[in-house]
Formats: structure tokens, C-alpha cells, sequence
């Protein structure tokens, strides 16, 4: 049977604009990929009049015995 861990990151978005935000996630999600992580879900958190004020992402990687 296969196993798996998991991990939860939050991306905080910091100041006023998204392409700043996108690239440090896909960089540190890059990073992550490159040592078998995969992401399973990443959700909006909506706090402050319905801005998105971060991302919670969760990962898998199969555990190699």
C-alpha cells in the first residue's frame, strides 16, 4: 500500500499587488515540486471585506520506504 505525507503552507499576501504574490508562490511551489511534493488543494482565505488575504495550500508526497 502506498503511504504519503502531507504539509500545509499559508501564503500571506503582503501589499497591494498580485504579481509580486504569484511569482514567490510558484517559486517556493517549484521547490517544493522539485522534491516530490505535489499540491492537493490551496484555498482562499477571505478576512478582511472579502479580500484575499492568503492562500492555504496543502501538499502530498508518496513516502518511499
Amino acid at each position: 500500500m502506498e503511504k504519503f505525507e502531507y504539509r500545509t503552507h499559508e501564503f500571506k499576501k503582503v501589499g497591494f499587488g498580485g504579481g509580486a504574490f504569484l511569482k514567490s508562490i510558484n517559486e517556493y511551489l517549484n521547490t517544493l515540486g522539485e522534491d516530490g511534493w505535489e499540491v492537493v488543494s490551496a484555498n482562499p482565505m477571505s478576512m478582511i471585506n472579502g479580500t484575499t488575504t492568503s492562500i492555504i495550500v496543502i501538499l502530498k508526497r508518496k513516502i518511499i520506504s
